[in-house]
């Protein structure tokens, strides 16, 4: 069973007789299936690039909707969403997607916030987005701190990789890792990755409390900007 499977499938065993016979199934999102993949690098001295990988187009479509960029009749009651392959499209064109990652991913480097602009987002199922961050001045070690997803399911993490090696899970409460960009320091996190080391019990756990999951729905009328 998929993450969103299991958050939606609580959902609808609350929900009365009437309203479930209104529901189509769930649509699913990927929580404890292919994660979200990250790669940060240096492109330029003072330039960090932060490249962002879906894990599946539901979590896309997911996103879409939360963003208020999909048609009402895309959603259902209890909020689930029929993933569609256009719905990438969607987000590619709007300008609400770039001002999403730039609050969600953000780099800091010598105590400094890094000016960030999506820099490439074609074809984004298939390769992503880049961001790119100007430091005002050359980076050797920089705060990357990525939410991207977290906001609408705490089940959600990204696994991210760096130069030489470095390893870090971004997750909720796990949001800002350091990196370097230079030869001293540059050994992988010894936590590397652990947060989505989950066993069948943890999962099961983790399934249970998906009922206290905050689901934010923006209400916005339907836009493409």
């Amino acid at each position: 069973m998929t993450r969103r499977a299991l958050v939606l499938g609580a959902g609808a065993a609350l929900a009365t007789s009437g309203v479930v016979g209104l529901l189509a199934p769930a649509a699913s999102a990927h929580p404890f299936g292919a994660p979200p993949t990250a790669t940060v690098s240096r492109t330029q001295p003072t330039t960090v690039r932060v490249h962002w990988q879906v894990g599946a187009v539901d979590d896309l479509s997911y996103l879409a909707a939360d963003l208020g960029l999909l048609p009402h009749d895309r959603v259902l009651l209890d909020g689930a969403v029929t993933p569609r392959e256009g719905d990438a499209s969607i987000l590619e064109r709007s300008s609400r997607f770039d001002s999403y990652v730039l609050e969600h991913v953000t780099v800091t480097a010598g105590g400094d916030r890094c000016t960030g602009a999506v820099t490439k987002k074609v074809d984004l199922l298939g390769s992503g987005v880049d961001v790119d961050f100007r430091c005002a001045r050359t980076v050797a070690r920089a705060t990357v701190r990525l939410t991207l997803l977290t906001d609408m399911s705490p089940l959600y993490s990204t696994l991210a990789t760096g130069p030489r090696g470095q390893k870090a899970a971004y997750a909720e409460g796990d949001t800002s890792h350091e990196w370097t960009f230079t030869d001293e320091g540059a050994a992988p996190s010894a936590r590397a990755w652990v947060p989505l080391a989950l066993s069948g019990g943890a999962l099961a756990a983790a399934g249970a409390g998906a009922l206290a999951v905050r689901a934010r729905r923006r209400r916005r009328s339907p836009a493409g900007a």
